[in-house]
């Protein structure tokens, strides 16, 4: 007969935003890890920071809840809304205290 111990399973219960606040959290420090840490990201690298879509990103941007750090110009030399990581981690801190 085998009495070696058997590995015990844990559940842990947690609400929907804890588990989107985990996943955030560990899909940005992944993409951290890939991009260098200065700069800017555009519209699109941001909105993968954020783990949302453009769409919402530009959303956010329009509603006036995520102001970018460079105002692209249409037509001009540097297309498109650009944002640094400080501000990115600023507006999940401040979305993520207004969901709790």
């Amino acid at each position: 007969m085998d009495h070696t111990a058997s590995p015990k399973l844990e559940v842990v219960v947690i609400s929907t935003a804890q588990l989107r606040g985990l996943i955030t959290d560990a899909v940005r420090e992944a993409m951290s890890a890939q991009r260098p840490t200065e700069g800017y990201l555009d519209t699109e690298q941001a909105a993968a920071y954020l783990g949302t879509t453009v769409s919402s990103l530009r959303t956010a941007v329009a509603r006036g809840k995520l102001a970018p750090d460079h105002r692209g110009q249409r037509g001009g030399g540097m297309k498109g809304n650009r944002f640094t990581r400080k501000t990115l981690d600023a507006f999940i801190r401040r979305d993520s205290a207004a969901r709790v």
